[in-house]
């Protein structure tokens, strides 16, 4: 029986045809045995939901707001599923904090896109009015993002019931790369004003659980290099030198492609079989090894 964890971008899923699109394939997956633990994303979701609470003056923090989108969107995900599955297939959205340093120095460099896509005109508009703004790649489409801290996710705090719940069902958890959260100076955990990138915790997810695959679903079929320009090229497969040696010579853009490479370089080290990054529409031909980018050692 083969254990994957499937890891689904926040914008990819943003539509409820591309949700249940998704999940269709992973209930197909379900059914022939696969052992599956989903993440999800929440960038466009937890810029809306910050975008609200500003408006109404409702101060919360990034913590709460990721443990909102954790629910609201694991939520979606499991109804999507049940739809396409027997009533009896079991179904876990588990709540999940992740570890991170208060020390990281993420602190200092805001990097983790969240919201929408803006232009210059009205990413400026924002940049006066004291936001953090970076230029990114969603798609095929370049603009800025509103960004916050991004630190590394150190351990799964909610690890044991993961690994219990996946034996029994389908198991989504880690939402948005989890609720961060830090042990304080008097030793209790604290939530921290912060939005993890979802990859790379999926690949601590995949790493802790001893799984074979991680496939990482996102807008694009396959990994590209020098991406948006005349010569680009798709990349069908990869070895774990040749994903480091690309990552080194910067062809992979900071809060797009860039953190799924790490992810997969870091699960592949940490003694993964392979990692796949393809689209959300592709991830049932990608399991089968007839689409996206395939990473090994």
């Amino acid at each position: 029986m083969e254990k994957i964890v499937i890891a689904i971008g926040g914008n990819a899923i943003e539509e409820v045809s591309a949700l249940y699109k998704v999940c269709a394939q992973i209930a197909l997956l379900h059914e022939r045995g696969f052992k599956l633990v989903l993440t999800h994303g929440n960038g466009p979701q937890i810029g809306e939901l910050l975008l609200m609470h500003e408006a109404v003056k409702n101060k919360e923090s990034l913590d709460t707001l990721v443990a909102m989108t954790q629910a609201q969107i694991g939520y979606k995900i499991q109804q999507a599923l049940q739809y396409y599955l027997k009533s009896n297939d079991k179904i876990y959205v588990i709540i999940t904090r992740v570890l991170v340093d208060r020390k990281d120095e993420a602190f200092l460099n805001p990097t983790k896109p969240i919201g929408p896509l803006y232009d210059e005109e009205e990413a400026l508009k924002l940049i006066n009015q004291g936001y953090t703004l970076k230029k990114v790649t969603m798609g095929d489409k370049i603009g800025y993002r509103r960004v916050v801290p991004s630190p590394r996710p150190i351990s799964i705090l909610e690890i044991n019931a993961i690994k219990k719940l996946s034996e029994e069902g389908i198991v989504i958890s880690c939402g948005g790369g989890g609720i961060p959260v830090v042990i304080n100076e008097k030793g209790y955990i604290e939530g921290i004003e912060a939005v993890i990138d979802k990859d790379l915790t999926s690949s601590l997810l995949a790493s802790e659980l001893k799984y074979d695959k991680l496939l990482i679903a996102t807008n694009i079929e396959k990994v590209k290099l020098n991406f948006m320009k005349e010569n680009e090229k798709s990349i069908d497969e990869m070895s774990l030198e040749e994903a480091k040696k690309y990552l080194d010579e910067g062809h992979f853009l900071e809060g797009s492609m860039k953190p799924k490479i790490i992810a997969c370089i870091k699960f592949l080290e940490n003694g993964g079989k392979q990692a796949i990054i393809t689209s959300t529409d592709k991830i049932l031909e990608a399991i089968y090894g007839n689409a996206g980018t395939k990473i090994t050692k």
